[in-house]
């Protein structure tokens, strides 16, 4: 490496060192080292002889068990130690005596039991591992501005109940007043800290409480609240929080929020897997602009909604006793067909979600006669109203068609070119039926639309024409519109990667609906059918190792979507689902539905802070789950890595079960211990689901 003597800042991360070079001892002139994501096992005893270090950055450090030395403290320029998600089992008691350290970054060390007296200077602190089970005394530490604080399992797993603490929490924060932000995931209590009220600058609140019997008062002055895990049934009048911007709810038991209607600030709300029965105060918030409703099963109705103006953003998902078309058949909403069109990809036909634009007009929902239907197409062969040509015209082309299809199939008639049937071989979102079809003589696969998403379609057609010059992306034979429906004619293939690997695997993982249900049993026919056509595929050798097949459909993924990135795209929708499965003439995999796809600008590497929330739930990247996050190609890496975790476990997800996948990707709980025994895949799949896009 040469003479480092002036060398002030070294960066190694993301390498595959496995120790660091004696020479790095050589620059007493170094401020920043950098370890992040390496394989290093130890760091050099004499590095604290690097008397101006100023940052250590050692984060993601699998192999680093160590305990630190005492002789920490003679970094006394040390501003910057972050050791989070190492295998540290302990720290000094002379870590008190660093002057300077101004932050300190022990989230997810897991092995470590206890921590020590802290230096006073901690500006931010954030401390978590599944050992340690005593709350560490941060009274002293009054210039602190953010705190993240879990003690024991950071996992929603309920504890022992005689571990419980039936006392008042021992963290005292009423010395903190300088904290702005404060994360606390405390799993053993039943009341949080006292003083809480009393931290007037604290801005925002995230609260990770099992066994939390009752909410205390809170700041007036908060901005951010979340409320995780928490199985209390009530909760308090928070209406006094009148400056409350963003309230997020996740795997709650209450059944209403009292004093919702009183957030005359909130601009975004989100509930997740709540017992939820109603949240009728919505219709008062008069400045929301993003509502997010997901698996609130319990929740009876939404209000109306037509006279929040600033609404632009609306995900509901998964709430049983909403309509899946609510969006277009409430009379509440008054959706103009650029908000239809700006529906997003969901994984099955409950979950809904859509942009909405500040200025709309009115939706007019056409009349439903039997010549249209908002739940397929199906209607349409029992006349003649839309236009297209009825079954039992004399076509010549129709005839040969039905004479040579049985299973009761029927065939229409488009155009002259253009011919669908009414097997339905597939179902997406924004209310999509996917027909088997034919198109200039070719076997097609018709995606069909309401005519209300004609702009979704249109952006698919125009992303396919210019990216599907390519073996790895679906090809695109054509479009119509009738007066009701658009049609998509698109390349004819066998099935998902979804359902290959679910037919070869018998993976239950994704499923979201009861083994008893129709939809559980329709599916499972459909895997019955995939089995048959692909008999002759092999996906894993006998050592649970990738077969060639496999590894070729993988392969395809990737360079499909490289194809996309080369082009300036974002597919921003990247899951098994929208991965198709060829085998004649050759088997391999081409990348699909991209509806939501977008192009970069050539003076742009990014959608802006702005970019719409999008993608499927549980695939996407953690910046698409952020109104502000930034978009870039970076998002489609985060979704492949979850495909590649996919396909090389059989259907399992890094991120654990469906209903769990967001929560945990926003907070970066991930489980890759099923492909350890790979070692290569297990440090492809780490780098690609780095919460950092840029390590990706």
């Amino acid at each position: 490496m040469g003479t480092l003597a002036s060398l002030s800042e070294l960066d190694l991360s993301s390498t595959g060192i496995n120790e660091l070079p004696d020479i790095v001892i050589e620059s007493s002139l170094l401020r920043v080292l950098k370890i992040d994501s390496t394989f290093v096992r130890k760091l050099l005893a004499a590095i604290w002889k690097l008397k101006r270090l100023e940052e250590l950055h050692a984060s993601r450090c699998r192999s680093l068990e160590w305990k630190i030395p005492k002789q920490i403290k003679m970094l006394s320029a040390l501003r910057v130690l972050k050791l989070g998600y190492s295998r540290i089992c302990g720290l000094p008691d002379s870590i008190s005596g660093l002057p300077n350290l101004q932050t300190l970054d022990l989230l997810h060390c897991d092995q470590l039991r206890e921590v020590p007296k802290l230096p006073s200077s901690l500006i931010s602190l954030s401390v978590s591992s599944k050992l340690m089970d005593r709350i560490p005394d941060i009274s002293s530490l009054v210039k602190l501005g953010e705190l993240f604080l879990g003690e024991g399992s950071q996992e929603p797993v309920l504890p022992v109940r005689d571990k419980i603490e039936k006392k008042e929490c021992t963290l005292q924060l009423g010395s903190l007043l300088e904290l702005k932000i404060l994360q606390l995931s405390m799993l053993k209590i039943q009341l949080l800290p006292v003083g809480l009220h009393y931290l007037y600058k604290l801005k925002k609140l995230s609260l990770c409480c099992i066994h939390l019997k009752k909410l205390p008062r809170l700041p007036p002055g908060l901005f951010t609240l979340s409320l995780h895990h928490c199985k209390s049934q009530t909760m308090p009048n928070l209406s006094y929080l009148v400056l409350l911007s963003e309230f997020e709810l996740f795997n709650c038991a209450v059944t209403e929020v009292p004093g919702l209607g009183k957030f005359k600030s909130l601009r975004v709300f989100r509930a997740s897997h709540c017992d939820l029965q109603q949240v009728d105060e919505l219709e008062n918030l008069i400045v929301l602009a993003s509502l997010n409703v997901s698996y609130c099963r319990s929740l009876e109705r939404l209000p109306d909604l037509s006279n929040l103006t600033m609404l632009k953003d609306i995900k509901i998902e998964g709430c049983l006793m909403i309509p899946d078309d609510f969006y277009y058949v409430d009379s509440h909403l008054n959706l103009s067909e650029e908000q239809s069109s700006s529906l997003i990809e969901a994984d099955s036909p409950s979950e809904v979600e859509y942009s909405k634009p500040a200025k709309t007009k009115r939706y007019s929902k056409p009349a439903k006669t039997k010549g249209s239907s908002f739940k397929g197409i199906e209607p349409i062969y029992e006349g003649n109203e839309s236009g297209i040509d009825n079954i039992r015209s004399n076509d010549d082309q129709l005839k040969e068609l039905n004479s040579h299809l049985d299973g009761g199939i029927k065939w229409r008639k488009i155009d002259e070119k253009f011919f669908i049937s009414n097997k339905e071989i597939g179902k997406g979102s924004n209310g999509t039926i996917v027909y088997e079809g034919s198109h200039d003589g070719r076997r097609a696969a018709v995606k069909c639309l309401v005519k209300g998403h004609r702009d979704v379609a249109r952006v698919e057609y125009q992303n396919l024409i210019s990216s599907d010059q390519h073996e790895n992306i679906v090809r695109y034979y054509g479009m119509k519109e009738d007066p009701n429906f658009v049609y998509l004619a698109l390349e004819h293939c066998i099935c998902s990667l979804d359902d290959l690997i679910q037919a070869k695997s018998d993976s239950s993982d994704n499923s979201v609906f009861p083994d008893d249900s129709p939809t559980m049993k329709a599916y499972k026919l459909k895997l019955g059918s995939v089995r048959g056509e692909m008999q002759d595929v092999n996906l894993w050798s006998a050592d649970g190792y990738p077969s060639c097949q496999l590894l070729k459909l993988m392969s395809d993924v990737v360079s499909g979507l490289s194809h996309l990135h080369n082009l300036r795209m974002i597919h921003r929708d990247i899951k098994p689902q929208n991965v198709l499965i060829t085998k004649n003439p050759s088997f391999g995999a081409k990348l699909s539905d991209m509806g939501i796809s977008k192009y970069l600008s050539k003076d742009k590497s990014s959608l802006g802070n702005h970019a719409t929330v999008c993608g499927t739930i549980g695939w996407r990247a953690p910046e698409q789950l952020s109104l502000d996050g930034r978009q870039t190609q970076k998002v489609d890496m985060f979704s492949l890595g979850c495909v590649l975790f996919f396909c090389v476990t059989r259907g399992k997800h890094p991120f654990g079960k469906t209903t769990e996948r967001e929560y945990k990707i926003d907070h970066n709980i991930k489980d890759l211990s099923c492909v350890e025994f790979i070692p290569e895949a297990h440090d492809l799949i780490l780098h690609l689901l780095d919460q950092d896009p840029k390590l990706r």
